[in-house]
């Protein structure tokens, strides 16, 4: 599989051009963000299962207001820290293809461990002094999940 997606880019991004367009007609006024919808099957076609050929990948979340999730499960056979280095390999592919379409890292369930490196991609830098300022106000000694989004 990883040698067709390889080996097919510009039809797959091509077919994932016409697919969007084709729903676009379709759906009228439906509330579907299609701009999400072709960030995901990039995303998917052309980055997540190039680099993940034999991992289950599911697409879940409510596309009308644009929250796609990626969740990429761990095979059985595979340790936690083999999984951990290899999905590595993709975290900075999915999010800059993300904030090249002005997405954002994370939606309504926080930004977590994996996606702190990459704040800055969906966050002014006032927006993340705002966030900072207000973590202090909030846990001015720092208990609170500490070093979880900010080393203060």
């Amino acid at each position: 599989m990883k040698n067709w997606i390889s080996q097919n880019r510009v039809f797959l991004s091509a077919l994932i051009a016409a697919v969007v367009l084709v729903l676009q007609q379709f759906a009228g006024s439906a509330a579907i963000d299609f701009k999400a919808l072709g960030v995901a099957l990039v995303i998917g076609v052309l980055g997540v299962a190039e680099n993940y050929p034999d991992f289950e990948i599911c697409w879940f979340g409510h596309i009308g207001d644009g929250n796609l999730h990626l969740n990429i499960l761990k095979p059985a056979d595979l340790s936690k820290d083999e999984f951990f280095a290899k999905c590595q390999v993709v975290n900075k592919y999915v999010f800059d293809t993300v904030k090249k379409y002005d997405g954002s890292i994370s939606a309504e369930h926080g930004v977590g461990m994996t996606k702190k490196p990459y704040l800055e991609y969906s966050r002014s830098a006032e927006e993340i002094e705002y966030m900072k300022a207000l973590k202090k106000v909030f846990d001015p000694q720092c208990i609170m999940n500490p070093g979880k989004l900010f080393d203060l």
